[in-house]
């Protein structure tokens, strides 16, 4: 679809949430402070399969994947999947696995303990089946950190400025 390339070309030149440093990922240290993902945080143990589902950079796959001796997949449809990847290999995260896929049609072998899908359902206009796909890929009693933005989001966002 015409349409759908545009949103993956979007993203592509976007890479969101933007590139990053190993400095940046260390203000998180030993527990990030930021409620976002202090919350996502709390879910997260040694040893769990673990699944961001529309990761962009890999912003949170790596921030967790150097806490956490778990194993990190992180999927997401743009060329943005490609800088997450190169900063694991650059700073020796080797716990995390990258996939370039679309979630639409996105399968994998084993089910997942943990699946994050923050911000990204809202931008798919077939959302029901992704929704369906992440749910079919959770372990039984595994959790789903499904986060959508509110309108209020960026209103709120110039008001109260966010780091991540």
């Amino acid at each position: 679809m015409v349409q759908d390339q545009e949103i993956k070309d979007f993203y592509s030149q976007l890479e969101f949430p933007g590139r990053y440093t190993r400095q940046d990922l260390d203000r998180y240290e030993p527990r990030p402070n930021n409620r976002y993902l202090s919350f996502i945080y709390d879910h997260l143990a040694d040893g769990q399969e673990v699944l961001d589902a529309g990761c962009g950079t890999g912003l949170l796959t790596n921030t967790f994947a150097t806490r956490f001796c778990s194993n990190f997949t992180a999927v997401d449809f743009s060329s943005s999947v490609f800088f997450g990847q190169q900063f694991a290999r650059a700073h020796g995260i080797n716990n995390a696995h990258w996939v370039q896929h679309d979630l639409v049609d996105f399968a994998w072998p084993h089910q997942f303990d943990i699946i994050i899908c923050q911000g990204v359902l809202h931008h798919i206009p077939q959302h029901e089946t992704v929704l369906h796909n992440l749910k079919s890929m959770l372990k039984p009693g595994g959790v789903l950190l499904l986060g959508l933005y509110n309108p209020w989001g960026k209103t709120l966002k110039k008001i109260f400025p966010v780091r991540y």
